[in-house]
């Protein structure tokens, strides 16, 4: 796992932690801006190894996570790394613990066969459904990966996806209740089910909220990063 800095200032003791979808890179949250905390992007999970010593010099985080991160994030929390480090909220959109779950994510065959079939054209129809009309907005902000870097990752997840599914784990999804405070889901997302997300959320005993928007929704990775709700 990659983690970066896109906003960093002296003067803040507050981090808002960022976990990016697959596929994501800095240029897709250069508008995000928060006014009251840096800001740290994690991204690219061929691995899910996470240095959480820089993290220690902040009074205050809060961790925000979009598709895949949402997955991510979870996985390192059933790890414990986040454990004595002050969270004040963690914030879920698009995205659900499972990942890959005919009831509560991506339904397996179908994630399978993404797997399976990506190629570059494949790509491009996974976008356009990822992004509806923000597809312009994703292409202006196109991450500098390459196709096989890409296709490298998301074999990567899966790997680690059979793994879990091996060991019974699935993520320590029965204590991740502590962690999440918030979950959204976009109504028109055509990537993670919406009734699924929700469905995964309520045996969570998460509070979630539904919103009009599609899986990739630059106007809301700026409120949330920013501290902000979404109404």
């Amino acid at each position: 796992m990659k983690q970066t800095y896109l906003h960093k200032t002296p003067d803040f003791g507050t981090l808002t932690l960022l976990f990016g979808g697959w596929g994501s890179g800095a240029e897709l949250f250069a508008e995000c801006r928060p006014k009251d905390s840096d800001l740290m992007l994690c991204y690219d999970y061929h691995d899910l190894d996470f240095d959480p010593g820089v993290l220690k010099e902040y009074s205050s985080i809060r961790v925000v996570a979009w598709s895949m991160g949402v997955w991510a994030a979870s996985r390192l929390f059933s790890e414990g790394i986040f454990d004595g480090l002050k969270v004040d909220s963690a914030i879920a959109f698009g995205g659900t613990v499972e990942l890959a779950d005919d009831l509560c994510g991506i339904p397996e065959a179908i994630f399978e066969a993404t797997v399976r079939g990506m190629s570059p054209v494949s790509l491009k129809k996974f976008r356009r459904r990822m992004c509806g009309a923000n597809l312009n907005h994703f292409e202006a902000h196109l991450p500098g990966r390459s196709f096989d870097d890409l296709d490298g990752e998301l074999k990567a997840v899966a790997g680690a996806l059979s793994a879990e599914k091996t060991d019974g784990n699935r993520s320590g999804h029965s204590v991740l209740k502590t962690f999440w405070t918030q979950a959204y889901v976009g109504n028109d997302d055509m990537i993670f089910p919406p009734a699924n997300q929700l469905r995964s959320w309520t045996r969570q005993g998460v509070p979630c909220r539904e919103t009009d928007a599609p899986h990739y929704a630059p106007e809301i990775f700026e409120k949330l990063t920013g501290g902000q709700s979404i109404d």
